[in-house]
């Protein structure tokens, strides 16, 4: 891409003052639905930059020139076979690049999840980013997920364990990822669920800790979380990388424009 100067001179635009909407259609012959815009760059890698459909095609945002295209983004990983429960789900946030998996073969799906891990990976997918200072005292501001629990705590979707600490390599329990999944629905969707105040039905509810109990209700209503068998939540459970990757899934569903 290139601007013409009044003097004729053409000069090349690398990038832009503001981001434009960039619109591409999708062959109507492809047996398959894109997952989404990317940047496609010289060595051929690619960058996920967004992809919301329209009537008219699918648009992204984008805010420098170069080579994109609407994809179909197939990345595999061998301990997630076509029949895993979750695979379409995995599958999807691979493509959007949100989730990564281990040694570029192997996504670890039954893995527990650390509430560092979560907050990065609810960081990613909502695209949040933060320039102030981290609030707690256990977190390393070198470590990687420094930046996202920093960004998370200002959006208001995660606490801390206490005023200055929060835990980041503690196992995510199901209560504390129904709230954070709930506090990541009012801030992308900017509304309170449809199903808020109504009661989940889990025979255990009353185990679910007082700070909790209306996000485990609202994310079960809202089709976020399930509980496991027989009609429990089990508030206290740890999470896999499986669970993480399906929920988020459903999130962004849930809140799309």
């Amino acid at each position: 891409m290139s601007v013409v100067q009044a003097d004729g001179t053409v000069r090349p635009l690398k990038a832009f003052s503001k981001p434009v909407t960039l619109r591409l259609r999708a062959d109507g012959n492809s047996p398959q639905k894109p997952d989404g815009i990317y940047a496609i760059a010289e060595n051929g890698s690619l960058e996920y930059m967004g992809g919301t459909q329209t009537d008219s095609g699918w648009t992204a945002q984008v805010d420098r020139s170069g080579r994109y295209g609407l994809l179909r983004y197939d990345k595999s990983f061998d301990d997630v076979p076509a029949s895993y429960w979750a695979h379409e789900a995995i599958r999807r946030m691979a493509a959007r690049q949100i989730v990564q998996g281990f040694d570029g073969a192997s996504f670890a799906p039954k893995r527990d999840v650390t509430r560092a891990e979560f907050a990065a990976l609810i960081a990613r997918a909502l695209d949040l980013d933060s320039a102030k200072p981290n609030p707690f005292r256990d977190i390393d501001a070198r470590r990687a997920y420094a930046p996202a629990i920093a960004a998370v705590f200002e959006a208001g979707i995660a606490g801390g364990r206490s005023r200055d600490t929060f835990g980041p390599e503690d196992t995510l329990s199901r209560e504390e990822m129904a709230v954070m999944l709930m506090n990541a629905y009012r801030f992308r969707a900017g509304r309170e669920a449809s199903s808020a105040g109504k009661r989940a039905d889990f025979k255990d509810v009353d185990d679910v800790g007082k700070w909790a109990q209306e996000s485990v209700s609202a994310a079960k209503n809202l089709g976020l979380m399930q509980g496991r068998g027989g009609d429990r939540f089990m508030p206290q459970a740890t999470v896999s990388r499986a669970e993480t990757a399906q929920a988020v899934s459903l999130l962004l569903d849930k809140t799309a424009p």
